[in-house]
Protein backbone atom coordinates (compact mmCIF):
# COMPACT_ATOMS: atom_id res chain seq x y z
CA UNK A 1 0.00 0.00 0.00
CA UNK A 2 3.24 2.07 0.62
CA UNK A 3 4.38 1.92 -2.46
CA UNK A 4 1.18 2.23 -4.48
CA UNK A 5 0.57 5.29 -2.23
CA UNK A 6 3.96 6.83 -3.84
CA UNK A 7 3.68 5.91 -7.05
CA UNK A 8 -0.24 8.19 -6.68
CA UNK A 9 2.02 10.74 -5.17
CA UNK A 10 4.37 10.25 -8.52
CA UNK A 11 7.76 9.10 -5.90
CA UNK A 12 8.59 6.73 -8.06
CA UNK A 13 12.08 5.82 -6.71
CA UNK A 14 10.57 5.89 -3.18
CA UNK A 15 7.51 3.43 -4.79
CA UNK A 16 9.98 1.40 -6.02
CA UNK A 17 12.57 1.13 -2.75
CA UNK A 18 8.97 0.24 -0.75
CA UNK A 19 8.63 -2.13 -3.38
CA UNK A 20 11.84 -4.03 -2.69
CA UNK A 21 10.75 -4.60 0.80
CA UNK A 22 7.96 -7.05 0.45
CA UNK A 23 9.56 -10.78 0.26
CA UNK A 24 6.39 -12.24 -0.89
CA UNK A 25 5.62 -12.01 -4.67
CA UNK A 26 2.36 -12.88 -4.71
CA UNK A 27 -0.34 -11.65 -4.15
CA UNK A 28 0.69 -7.85 -3.96
CA UNK A 29 3.07 -7.43 -6.34
CA UNK A 30 0.70 -7.75 -9.16
CA UNK A 31 -1.32 -4.76 -7.73
CA UNK A 32 1.27 -2.67 -7.69
CA UNK A 33 2.37 -3.36 -11.08
CA UNK A 34 -1.38 -2.97 -12.30
CA UNK A 35 -1.86 0.26 -10.21
CA UNK A 36 1.69 1.09 -12.74
CA UNK A 37 0.33 0.68 -15.78
CA UNK A 38 -2.55 2.67 -15.43
CA UNK A 39 -0.25 5.61 -13.86
CA UNK A 40 2.05 5.29 -17.31
CA UNK A 41 -1.79 4.78 -19.00
CA UNK A 42 -3.34 8.02 -17.70
CA UNK A 43 -0.07 10.14 -19.28
CA UNK A 44 -0.59 8.74 -22.31
CA UNK A 45 3.00 6.91 -22.15
CA UNK A 46 1.64 3.58 -23.87
CA UNK A 47 5.11 1.47 -24.02
CA UNK A 48 5.58 2.02 -20.27
CA UNK A 49 2.25 1.10 -19.49
CA UNK A 50 2.29 -1.66 -21.60
CA UNK A 51 5.29 -2.86 -20.48
CA UNK A 52 4.12 -2.66 -16.55
CA UNK A 53 0.72 -3.88 -17.22
CA UNK A 54 2.43 -7.47 -19.27
CA UNK A 55 4.56 -7.69 -16.20
CA UNK A 56 1.77 -9.04 -13.73
CA UNK A 57 1.58 -11.74 -15.38
CA UNK A 58 5.17 -12.49 -15.58
CA UNK A 59 5.07 -12.95 -11.49
CA UNK A 60 3.30 -16.04 -12.17
CA UNK A 61 0.61 -16.08 -9.51
CA UNK A 62 -1.88 -18.71 -10.00
CA UNK A 63 -4.70 -17.99 -7.89
CA UNK A 64 -7.92 -17.29 -8.97
CA UNK A 65 -7.87 -13.21 -7.88
CA UNK A 66 -4.44 -13.05 -9.57
CA UNK A 67 -5.64 -14.68 -12.59
CA UNK A 68 -8.53 -12.38 -12.60
CA UNK A 69 -6.31 -9.31 -12.34
CA UNK A 70 -3.62 -11.16 -14.91
CA UNK A 71 -6.78 -10.64 -17.15
CA UNK A 72 -7.69 -7.12 -16.96
CA UNK A 73 -3.63 -6.66 -17.44
CA UNK A 74 -2.86 -8.71 -20.34
CA UNK A 75 -6.61 -6.40 -22.01
CA UNK A 76 -5.00 -3.11 -20.98
CA UNK A 77 -1.63 -3.92 -22.29
CA UNK A 78 -3.19 -4.97 -25.37
CA UNK A 79 -4.57 -1.14 -25.96
CA UNK A 80 -1.68 0.15 -24.87
CA UNK A 81 0.10 -2.03 -27.91
CA UNK A 82 -2.50 -1.14 -30.22
CA UNK A 83 -2.05 2.89 -29.30
CA UNK A 84 1.62 3.10 -30.34
CA UNK A 85 1.05 0.79 -33.61
CA UNK A 86 2.48 -2.68 -32.11
CA UNK A 87 0.21 -5.13 -33.53
CA UNK A 88 1.77 -8.39 -33.45
CA UNK A 89 2.40 -8.27 -29.64
CA UNK A 90 -1.25 -6.76 -28.83
CA UNK A 91 -2.25 -9.79 -30.43
CA UNK A 92 -0.46 -11.96 -27.93
CA UNK A 93 -1.01 -9.92 -25.28
CA UNK A 94 -4.96 -10.27 -25.80
CA UNK A 95 -4.71 -14.20 -26.54
CA UNK A 96 -3.63 -14.47 -22.93
CA UNK A 97 -6.62 -13.68 -21.36
CA UNK A 98 -9.17 -16.39 -20.42
CA UNK A 99 -11.99 -16.51 -22.77
CA UNK A 100 -14.34 -17.81 -19.90
CA UNK A 101 -13.35 -14.39 -18.07
CA UNK A 102 -14.63 -10.98 -17.04
CA UNK A 103 -12.44 -9.99 -19.60
CA UNK A 104 -12.78 -11.55 -22.53
CA UNK A 105 -15.44 -9.42 -23.98
CA UNK A 106 -12.59 -6.97 -24.38
CA UNK A 107 -9.94 -8.89 -25.42
CA UNK A 108 -11.88 -10.25 -28.11
CA UNK A 109 -12.75 -6.84 -29.41
CA UNK A 110 -9.08 -5.62 -29.12
CA UNK A 111 -7.74 -9.02 -30.98
CA UNK A 112 -10.20 -7.87 -33.87
CA UNK A 113 -8.50 -4.55 -34.08
CA UNK A 114 -4.98 -5.59 -33.63
CA UNK A 115 -5.85 -7.06 -37.40
CA UNK A 116 -8.31 -4.49 -38.67
CA UNK A 117 -5.75 -1.71 -37.91
CA UNK A 118 -3.59 -3.96 -40.44
CA UNK A 119 -5.64 -3.88 -43.02
CA UNK A 120 -6.75 -7.47 -42.54
CA UNK A 121 -9.95 -7.44 -41.91
CA UNK A 122 -11.06 -11.39 -42.66
CA UNK A 123 -9.39 -12.48 -39.52
CA UNK A 124 -10.47 -9.48 -37.37
CA UNK A 125 -14.15 -10.91 -38.24
CA UNK A 126 -13.39 -14.30 -36.65
CA UNK A 127 -13.02 -12.28 -33.09
CA UNK A 128 -15.67 -10.31 -33.80
CA UNK A 129 -18.05 -12.90 -34.58
CA UNK A 130 -17.39 -15.01 -31.32
CA UNK A 131 -17.90 -11.56 -29.89
CA UNK A 132 -21.28 -10.81 -31.10
CA UNK A 133 -23.27 -13.71 -30.40
CA UNK A 134 -22.58 -12.73 -26.71
CA UNK A 135 -24.98 -10.43 -24.36
CA UNK A 136 -25.03 -6.68 -25.00
CA UNK A 137 -24.39 -5.77 -21.30
CA UNK A 138 -20.95 -5.16 -22.50
CA UNK A 139 -19.79 -2.17 -23.94
CA UNK A 140 -17.36 -4.57 -26.20
CA UNK A 141 -20.24 -6.64 -27.53
CA UNK A 142 -21.89 -3.85 -28.46
CA UNK A 143 -19.67 -2.31 -30.45
CA UNK A 144 -18.90 -5.59 -32.42
CA UNK A 145 -22.24 -5.39 -33.47
CA UNK A 146 -21.09 -2.42 -35.50
CA UNK A 147 -17.80 -3.07 -36.21
CA UNK A 148 -18.34 -6.28 -38.17
CA UNK A 149 -20.53 -4.50 -40.66
CA UNK A 150 -17.95 -2.10 -40.73
CA UNK A 151 -15.30 -5.09 -41.64
CA UNK A 152 -17.67 -5.99 -44.74
CA UNK A 153 -17.41 -2.60 -45.72
CA UNK A 154 -13.96 -2.34 -46.12
CA UNK A 155 -13.78 -5.55 -47.88
CA UNK A 156 -16.37 -4.19 -49.94
CA UNK A 157 -19.29 -6.57 -49.18
CA UNK A 158 -21.90 -3.70 -49.09
CA UNK A 159 -25.01 -5.83 -49.24
CA UNK A 160 -23.73 -8.03 -46.22
CA UNK A 161 -22.58 -4.96 -44.30
CA UNK A 162 -26.52 -3.64 -44.48
CA UNK A 163 -27.63 -6.87 -43.50
CA UNK A 164 -25.39 -6.74 -40.39
CA UNK A 165 -26.33 -3.46 -39.45
CA UNK A 166 -30.12 -3.42 -40.20
CA UNK A 167 -29.46 -7.13 -38.07
CA UNK A 168 -27.33 -4.95 -35.20
CA UNK A 169 -30.46 -2.53 -35.25
CA UNK A 170 -32.62 -5.18 -34.31
CA UNK A 171 -30.74 -6.73 -31.79
CA UNK A 172 -30.20 -2.77 -29.55
CA UNK A 173 -33.45 -2.43 -29.86
CA UNK A 174 -34.52 -6.11 -28.28
CA UNK A 175 -32.10 -5.51 -25.32
CA UNK A 176 -33.08 -1.51 -25.18
CA UNK A 177 -36.49 -3.49 -24.50
CA UNK A 178 -35.52 -5.59 -22.06
CA UNK A 179 -33.42 -2.72 -20.19
CA UNK A 180 -36.71 -0.69 -19.90
CA UNK A 181 -38.24 -3.83 -18.24
CA UNK A 182 -35.52 -4.17 -16.27
CA UNK A 183 -35.93 -0.38 -14.72
CA UNK A 184 -39.36 -1.12 -14.49
CA UNK A 185 -39.21 -3.37 -11.91
CA UNK A 186 -36.31 -2.00 -9.89
CA UNK A 187 -38.85 0.61 -9.11
CA UNK A 188 -40.32 -1.93 -6.52
CA UNK A 189 -37.71 -4.60 -6.18
CA UNK A 190 -35.97 -5.43 -2.78
CA UNK A 191 -32.78 -4.46 -2.77
CA UNK A 192 -31.45 -7.31 -0.61
CA UNK A 193 -32.69 -9.59 -2.75
CA UNK A 194 -31.57 -7.65 -6.04
CA UNK A 195 -28.11 -7.85 -5.01
CA UNK A 196 -28.06 -11.28 -3.19
CA UNK A 197 -27.05 -9.71 -0.06
CA UNK A 198 -29.33 -12.18 2.35
CA UNK A 199 -27.49 -15.28 0.20
CA UNK A 200 -23.66 -14.11 1.77
CA UNK A 201 -22.29 -15.73 4.44
CA UNK A 202 -19.50 -13.39 4.51
CA UNK A 203 -19.75 -9.50 3.87
CA UNK A 204 -16.78 -8.74 5.72
CA UNK A 205 -15.93 -4.77 5.45
CA UNK A 206 -11.99 -6.15 4.31
CA UNK A 207 -12.03 -9.39 2.27
CA UNK A 208 -15.56 -11.34 2.16
CA UNK A 209 -17.59 -13.03 -0.18
CA UNK A 210 -18.70 -10.05 -2.97
CA UNK A 211 -22.70 -9.20 -3.56
CA UNK A 212 -24.00 -11.07 -7.04
CA UNK A 213 -26.94 -9.57 -7.90
CA UNK A 214 -30.18 -12.04 -8.90
CA UNK A 215 -32.13 -12.55 -11.77
CA UNK A 216 -30.68 -11.04 -14.91
CA UNK A 217 -29.70 -7.73 -13.57
CA UNK A 218 -26.37 -8.83 -12.77
CA UNK A 219 -25.35 -8.87 -16.25
CA UNK A 220 -26.71 -4.54 -16.56
CA UNK A 221 -24.90 -4.16 -13.06
CA UNK A 222 -21.35 -5.45 -13.49
CA UNK A 223 -19.97 -2.02 -14.01
CA UNK A 224 -21.58 -0.36 -11.49
CA UNK A 225 -20.45 -3.22 -8.90
CA UNK A 226 -16.58 -2.25 -10.24
CA UNK A 227 -17.35 0.66 -7.94
CA UNK A 228 -15.96 0.89 -4.36
CA UNK A 229 -18.48 3.39 -3.62
CA UNK A 230 -20.93 1.15 -4.46
CA UNK A 231 -19.29 -2.13 -2.32
CA UNK A 232 -19.24 0.57 0.39
CA UNK A 233 -22.76 1.48 -0.16
CA UNK A 234 -24.01 -2.23 -0.07
CA UNK A 235 -22.02 -3.11 3.06
CA UNK A 236 -23.74 -0.47 5.10
CA UNK A 237 -27.24 -1.39 3.57
CA UNK A 238 -26.68 -4.94 4.75
CA UNK A 239 -25.23 -3.70 8.09
CA UNK A 240 -28.49 -1.57 8.39
CA UNK A 241 -30.69 -4.17 7.61
CA UNK A 242 -28.90 -6.55 10.45
CA UNK A 243 -28.84 -3.77 13.18
CA UNK A 244 -32.56 -3.34 12.14
CA UNK A 245 -33.12 -7.03 12.97
CA UNK A 246 -31.79 -6.90 16.25
CA UNK A 247 -32.82 -3.97 17.49
CA UNK A 248 -36.59 -5.78 16.82
CA UNK A 249 -35.27 -8.78 18.50
CA UNK A 250 -33.83 -6.84 21.53
CA UNK A 251 -37.68 -5.00 21.51
CA UNK A 252 -39.02 -8.64 21.49
CA UNK A 253 -37.09 -9.37 24.77
CA UNK A 254 -37.72 -6.72 26.35
CA UNK A 255 -41.77 -6.94 26.01
CA UNK A 256 -41.16 -10.55 27.39
CA UNK A 257 -38.69 -8.88 30.28
CA UNK A 258 -41.61 -6.49 31.10
CA UNK A 259 -44.35 -9.08 31.08
CA UNK A 260 -41.47 -11.02 33.31
CA UNK A 261 -41.15 -7.97 35.99
CA UNK A 262 -45.00 -7.51 35.99
CA UNK A 263 -45.34 -11.28 37.32
CA UNK A 264 -43.22 -10.77 39.70
CA UNK A 265 -44.62 -7.31 40.81
CA UNK A 266 -48.32 -9.49 41.31
CA UNK A 267 -45.88 -12.00 43.35
CA UNK A 268 -44.64 -9.24 45.62
CA UNK A 269 -47.99 -7.64 45.78
CA UNK A 270 -49.41 -11.33 47.18
CA UNK A 271 -46.32 -11.50 49.53
CA UNK A 272 -46.75 -8.66 51.43
CA UNK A 273 -50.88 -7.72 51.50
CA UNK A 274 -52.38 -10.88 51.13
CA UNK A 275 -50.10 -12.71 54.12
CA UNK A 276 -48.18 -14.71 51.91
CA UNK A 277 -45.06 -13.80 54.64
CA UNK A 278 -46.44 -14.67 57.67
CA UNK A 279 -47.34 -18.26 56.03
CA UNK A 280 -44.25 -18.31 54.72
CA UNK A 281 -42.42 -17.88 58.06
CA UNK A 282 -44.31 -20.21 59.50
CA UNK A 283 -43.28 -23.35 56.94
CA UNK A 284 -39.70 -21.53 58.03
CA UNK A 285 -40.25 -21.97 61.65
CA UNK A 286 -41.74 -25.38 61.28
CA UNK A 287 -38.98 -26.49 58.78
CA UNK A 288 -36.27 -25.57 61.36
CA UNK A 289 -38.30 -27.20 64.54
CA UNK A 290 -38.22 -30.76 62.43
CA UNK A 291 -34.69 -30.30 61.28
CA UNK A 292 -34.13 -29.86 65.02
CA UNK A 293 -35.46 -32.57 65.64
CA UNK A 294 -33.92 -34.71 63.59
CA UNK A 295 -30.38 -33.60 64.61
CA UNK A 296 -31.36 -34.62 68.06
CA UNK A 297 -32.20 -37.85 67.20
CA UNK A 298 -29.49 -38.56 64.96
CA UNK A 299 -27.14 -37.58 67.68
CA UNK A 300 -28.61 -39.79 70.03
CA UNK A 301 -28.75 -42.53 68.11
CA UNK A 302 -25.20 -41.92 67.35
CA UNK A 303 -24.56 -41.54 71.21
CA UNK A 304 -26.33 -44.39 72.09
CA UNK A 305 -24.69 -46.48 69.13
CA UNK A 306 -28.16 -47.40 68.74
CA UNK A 307 -28.17 -49.69 65.12
CA UNK A 308 -31.92 -50.20 64.72
CA UNK A 309 -32.54 -46.25 65.47
CA UNK A 310 -30.40 -45.18 62.38
CA UNK A 311 -32.44 -48.40 59.89
CA UNK A 312 -33.64 -47.75 56.62
CA UNK A 313 -37.41 -46.97 56.33
CA UNK A 314 -37.84 -51.12 54.75
CA UNK A 315 -35.79 -52.48 57.64
CA UNK A 316 -37.61 -50.24 60.39
CA UNK A 317 -40.97 -51.89 58.69
CA UNK A 318 -39.99 -55.49 59.52
CA UNK A 319 -38.99 -54.26 62.91
CA UNK A 320 -42.22 -53.42 63.39
CA UNK A 321 -43.66 -56.76 62.37
CA UNK A 322 -41.39 -58.26 64.17
CA UNK A 323 -42.20 -56.41 67.65
CA UNK A 324 -46.29 -57.54 66.81
CA UNK A 325 -45.36 -61.17 65.91
CA UNK A 326 -43.73 -61.26 69.13
CA UNK A 327 -46.28 -59.84 71.38
CA UNK A 328 -48.80 -61.88 69.58
CA UNK A 329 -46.91 -65.09 70.37
CA UNK A 330 -46.40 -64.04 73.65
CA UNK A 331 -50.32 -64.06 73.59
CA UNK A 332 -50.90 -67.34 72.50
CA UNK A 333 -47.70 -68.98 74.71
CA UNK A 334 -46.16 -70.64 71.47
CA UNK A 335 -42.56 -70.75 73.12
CA UNK A 336 -41.72 -72.21 69.58
CA UNK A 337 -42.78 -69.39 67.70
CA UNK A 338 -40.81 -66.81 70.03
CA UNK A 339 -38.17 -69.21 69.65
CA UNK A 340 -37.72 -68.43 66.05
CA UNK A 341 -38.58 -64.87 66.20
CA UNK A 342 -36.11 -64.24 68.82
CA UNK A 343 -33.81 -65.78 66.02
CA UNK A 344 -35.05 -63.56 63.15
CA UNK A 345 -34.49 -60.67 65.99
CA UNK A 346 -30.46 -61.33 66.60
CA UNK A 347 -30.36 -61.75 62.46
CA UNK A 348 -32.23 -58.09 62.28
CA UNK A 349 -29.57 -56.97 65.12
CA UNK A 350 -27.01 -58.28 63.56
CA UNK A 351 -27.73 -56.32 59.65
CA UNK A 352 -28.38 -53.01 61.81
CA UNK A 353 -24.95 -53.22 63.22
CA UNK A 354 -23.24 -54.18 59.96
CA UNK A 355 -25.16 -51.27 58.37
CA UNK A 356 -24.38 -48.47 61.13
CA UNK A 357 -21.04 -46.84 60.14
CA UNK A 358 -22.44 -46.56 56.23
CA UNK A 359 -25.71 -45.35 57.12
CA UNK A 360 -23.90 -42.96 60.07
CA UNK A 361 -21.95 -41.38 57.35
CA UNK A 362 -25.25 -40.65 54.59
CA UNK A 363 -27.43 -39.28 57.54
CA UNK A 364 -24.64 -36.65 58.77
CA UNK A 365 -24.10 -35.56 55.32
CA UNK A 366 -27.76 -35.29 54.73
CA UNK A 367 -28.13 -33.28 57.63
CA UNK A 368 -25.12 -31.20 57.25
CA UNK A 369 -26.95 -30.43 53.54
CA UNK A 370 -29.87 -30.20 55.33
CA UNK A 371 -28.37 -27.39 58.03
CA UNK A 372 -26.80 -25.04 54.93
CA UNK A 373 -30.13 -24.77 53.71
CA UNK A 374 -31.46 -23.46 56.72
CA UNK A 375 -28.36 -21.31 57.23
CA UNK A 376 -29.13 -19.69 53.62
CA UNK A 377 -32.75 -19.52 54.16
CA UNK A 378 -31.78 -17.54 57.22
CA UNK A 379 -30.10 -15.09 55.59
CA UNK A 380 -33.04 -15.53 52.61
CA UNK A 381 -35.34 -14.44 55.39
CA UNK A 382 -33.38 -11.83 56.97
CA UNK A 383 -33.36 -9.77 53.40
CA UNK A 384 -37.12 -10.17 52.83
CA UNK A 385 -37.70 -8.84 56.51
CA UNK A 386 -36.00 -5.98 55.39
CA UNK A 387 -37.10 -5.49 51.97
CA UNK A 388 -40.58 -5.68 54.43
CA UNK A 389 -39.96 -3.52 57.12
CA UNK A 390 -37.93 -0.50 54.49
CA UNK A 391 -39.92 -1.11 51.33
CA UNK A 392 -36.61 -1.71 49.51
CA UNK A 393 -37.57 -4.15 46.27
CA UNK A 394 -35.39 -3.28 42.86
CA UNK A 395 -37.26 -1.60 40.65
CA UNK A 396 -36.92 -2.68 36.90
CA UNK A 397 -39.80 -1.61 35.04
CA UNK A 398 -38.61 2.20 34.66
CA UNK A 399 -35.18 1.08 33.26
CA UNK A 400 -37.19 -1.51 30.97
CA UNK A 401 -39.50 1.36 30.14
CA UNK A 402 -36.44 3.30 29.64
CA UNK A 403 -34.69 0.73 27.14
CA UNK A 404 -37.59 0.35 24.99
CA UNK A 405 -37.96 3.97 24.84
CA UNK A 406 -34.18 3.74 23.61
CA UNK A 407 -34.35 0.67 20.67
CA UNK A 408 -37.90 2.60 19.75
CA UNK A 409 -36.03 5.88 18.87
CA UNK A 410 -32.61 3.61 17.28
CA UNK A 411 -35.37 1.64 15.33
CA UNK A 412 -36.47 5.08 13.52
CA UNK A 413 -32.97 5.99 13.11
CA UNK A 414 -31.77 3.12 11.71
CA UNK A 415 -35.70 2.66 9.09
CA UNK A 416 -34.68 6.16 8.26
CA UNK A 417 -31.14 5.75 7.03
CA UNK A 418 -32.59 2.51 5.07
CA UNK A 419 -34.38 4.83 3.36
CA UNK A 420 -31.68 7.17 2.35
CA UNK A 421 -29.77 4.25 1.75
CA UNK A 422 -32.47 2.41 -0.37
CA UNK A 423 -33.54 5.70 -2.41
CA UNK A 424 -29.60 6.43 -2.90
CA UNK A 425 -28.69 2.58 -3.60
CA UNK A 426 -31.90 2.52 -6.26
CA UNK A 427 -30.87 5.80 -7.71
CA UNK A 428 -27.38 4.48 -8.33
CA UNK A 429 -28.68 1.34 -10.39
CA UNK A 430 -31.81 3.08 -12.02
CA UNK A 431 -28.63 5.28 -13.57
CA UNK A 432 -26.98 2.43 -14.50
CA UNK A 433 -29.03 1.07 -16.65
CA UNK A 434 -30.43 4.16 -17.79
CA UNK A 435 -26.86 4.64 -19.01
CA UNK A 436 -26.97 0.80 -20.49
CA UNK A 437 -30.47 2.36 -22.30
CA UNK A 438 -28.37 5.14 -23.61
CA UNK A 439 -25.62 3.27 -25.21
CA UNK A 440 -28.10 1.09 -26.72
CA UNK A 441 -30.25 3.59 -28.22
CA UNK A 442 -27.36 5.76 -29.76
CA UNK A 443 -25.60 2.01 -31.36
CA UNK A 444 -29.21 1.42 -32.54
CA UNK A 445 -29.67 5.17 -34.04
CA UNK A 446 -25.56 4.78 -35.04
CA UNK A 447 -27.02 1.00 -36.60
CA UNK A 448 -30.07 2.77 -38.60
CA UNK A 449 -27.90 5.67 -39.95
CA UNK A 450 -25.24 3.88 -41.27
CA UNK A 451 -27.95 1.38 -42.91
CA UNK A 452 -29.50 4.59 -44.61
CA UNK A 453 -26.27 5.75 -46.06
CA UNK A 454 -25.79 2.23 -47.57
CA UNK A 455 -29.25 2.52 -49.11
CA UNK A 456 -28.41 6.16 -50.62
CA UNK A 457 -24.86 5.12 -52.07
CA UNK A 458 -26.91 2.25 -53.33
CA UNK A 459 -29.97 4.53 -54.92
CA UNK A 460 -27.47 6.79 -55.88
CA UNK A 461 -25.23 4.35 -57.75
CA UNK A 462 -28.09 2.41 -59.24
CA UNK A 463 -29.56 6.23 -60.81
CA UNK A 464 -25.63 6.77 -62.35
Amino acid sequence: LQAVQALLDGDQQASKAYLARVTETCPFKPYYFYNLGARYAASELWAEAAAAFLQVRKLGCSDEESQALSDRAQSAAGFSLLAIGDYLSARSAFSAVRLEGPESDRALLGYGWSYANEGDYSHALGAWRTLSERDLATASARESHMAIPFAHEQLQQRAVALQHYERASTRYAEERARVDSAIEELHKADLLTLFGLERLADLAWLGGEDPEPAGGYGRYLSQLLKEDSVQVALREFRDLHQVRHRLGLARERLGVLQQVDQEQQRVWRETVSEGRAEVLAERREQLLRDATALREKLDNAIASNDGRALAEPAQLARWSRLDRAEAQARTLQADDKLSQLRVGRGLMQWQDRENFSARRWRLERDMQALEQFGSESAQSWESLQQALEGSERPVYAGRLEALLRRVERQQVQVSDALALADVQLRTAVIGELRNQRQQLARGEAHALLAAARLYDEAAVEAHQ
